[in-house]
């Protein structure tokens, strides 16, 4: 898939229920030349909402915002070889406008 295909089909996506489907922010890269393995690194806390689902009472939490939430909450998926982190509701600790 091309990177057009892959945005595409993951705003197609629909959250069910309490859930919100969030892409993660790519993970910062250590600075002073270091090559940190991708298992050492620090996940990113930070995700575009893609979807919220209808039986989310907050309607603060809205699609296109920036989410904030615990480094172990939700887990991923991986969908059409693109990988989609799954929140509940009250995963989410905050969220901003772009």
């Amino acid at each position: 898939l091309t990177t057009f295909q892959c945005i595409d089909f993951l705003l197609k996506l629909k959250a069910k229920n309490n859930y919100v489907l969030v892409k993660r922010h790519p993970p910062e890269e250590e600075r002073g030349g270091l090559v940190i393995p991708d298992v050492a690194k620090k996940k990113p806390q930070t995700a575009d909402i893609l979807s919220v689902g209808k039986l989310v009472a907050d309607k603060t939490i809205k699609e296109g915002q920036v989410a904030y939430f615990h480094k172990t909450a939700g887990f991923e998926l991986e969908i059409e070889r693109e990988l989609v982190f799954v929140l509940r509701e009250q995963d989410v600790i905050a969220c901003t406008d772009k």
